[in-house]
């Protein structure tokens, strides 16, 4: 016989697996209950052997049906004294019903969701229509400044010939920050709202590295102290080297001295 925790945990988990389909608008179940919960019907024995257990049971979740909006179903039980009517189900009645009683979910946050799948259909019927709602479910999460800020940075990119291949810094967006960079959740966004052939950003700027020259001879002859190489280079080094010194703090390298 269920609890009324564990009934409570039964509608949060189906509300929280149909929450951005609803708020998408791919369910319209309207008029129809949202779920028929059984409970457990208590069983011959338990009516002869534990009958106050099972009436005290039966009474705590009348309570809470009452209390939530619920509707109880019964049916019946024999036992050698005669028919028992005992509880079976609790009736979820609506979707409305099930917000107010799942935990972690309102009436206002389905209204918000509901309100940013109708913008993103305005803005972005690419995204609509990739049928990839569950990145919905990530927008739903974020603040509502954040989500103005990705929207308009996905506008940005959509509008802009030459924005695919930049890094989320390039972007001339208020709100888009240096943390955005490594924020991969942001740049996937953008692709699905705008489509990944138009709207990827690159995740970071190509990779670098400072090179020091330390032969004496290529420096008296007026050679290059220092050098810059990104991934992806191809350079050609003056001299051949005898030996490479990696240094990992770029100071060091800086200031190496030369080495004959």
């Amino acid at each position: 016989m269920k609890t009324e925790g564990e009934v409570r945990a039964l509608i949060t988990a189906r509300v929280k697996s149909q929450f951005i389909d609803r708020s998408a608008g791919l369910i319209d179940d309207a008029g129809a209950p949202f779920a028929v919960i059984p409970l457990g019907r208590p069983t011959q024995r338990d009516l002869v052997g534990r009958r106050a257990e099972v009436y005290s049971w039966q009474e705590g979740l009348e309570r809470f049906a009452e209390r939530w909006g619920l509707e109880t179903v019964t049916s019946r039980v024999r036992t050698p004294s005669g028919m028992n009517t005992v509880l079976s189900h609790l009736t979820v009645p609506s979707w409305a019903a099930a917000l107010r009683l799942a935990e972690g979910f309102s009436e206002n946050r389905f209204r918000r969701a509901v309100a940013w799948a109708e913008r993103l259909r305005r803005e972005f019927p690419h995204a609509a229509q990739s049928g990839q709602w569950g990145l919905l479910g990530r927008v739903e999460s974020q603040s509502d400044e954040e989500n103005d800020v990705l929207f308009r940075a996905a506008a940005w990119c959509r509008e802009t010939p030459d924005g695919p291949g930049r890094t989320t810094r390039e972007v001339p967006v208020e709100g888009v920050s240096g943390k955005w960079r490594t924020a991969a959740r942001h740049r996937e966004l953008i692709a699905w709202l705008t489509g990944a052939d138009t709207g990827r950003l690159r995740s970071a700027r190509p990779a670098r590295v400072g090179v020091t020259y330390a032969d004496p001879a290529h420096l008296s002859a007026g050679g290059r102290r220092w050098d810059t190489w990104f991934e992806g280079d191809c350079p050609a080094l003056p001299y051949e080297p005898r030996a490479v010194v990696i240094c990992e703090n770029s100071d060091t390298a800086l200031s190496f001295p030369p080495v004959p």
